[in-house]
């Protein structure tokens, strides 16, 4: 871009995030985190949610929840995308309590659990037990 004379925007840094995120190289991402930062951009739901789903995708779900806490505090309201993220980290690990905080939240946002995130959740809980819980989602996911 610099050699085209063309100044990176938020938008052009959450492209190069997601592709970095894609390629499980999050060192890179969070390099174009840090410049963008560095240019006096702030970033958008994009950029949030690219570097969330690369924290969890190699398995950092606590960094991925900091980055989470961080776009709240700035004002950012997050996406399905962000919430979707989350969980599908949190059920890999097998947080069955962050789950269900992220779900009631989901929820209270009018999103609901859909796919492989539903599928995830009703396997972690049926797995410890909270059948009734389980249940809930996959009614909520089958409407």
């Amino acid at each position: 871009m610099g050699r085209m004379n063309c100044a990176p925007n938020v938008c052009s840094y959450s492209a190069m995030m997601a592709a970095y995120r894609e390629d499980r190289r999050m060192e890179d991402a969070e390099r174009v985190w840090d410049e963008m930062g560095v240019e006096g951009l702030q970033p958008d739901i994009v950029a949030y949610d690219a570097v969330i789903g690369g924290l969890r995708g190699i398995g950092e779900v606590w960094r991925a929840e900091e980055k989470f806490r961080e776009m709240s505090l700035s004002g950012l309201e997050s996406s399905s995308v962000t919430y979707k993220r989350l969980v599908d980290g949190y059920c890999k690990i097998a947080d069955v309590d962050s789950v269900i905080l992220l779900y009631n939240d989901t929820c209270r946002k009018g999103f609901r659990p859909e796919g492989t995130t539903a599928d995830g959740m009703i396997k972690l809980l049926f797995g410890s037990s909270m059948v009734s819980k389980a249940l809930e989602i996959f009614r909520l996911a089958k409407n």
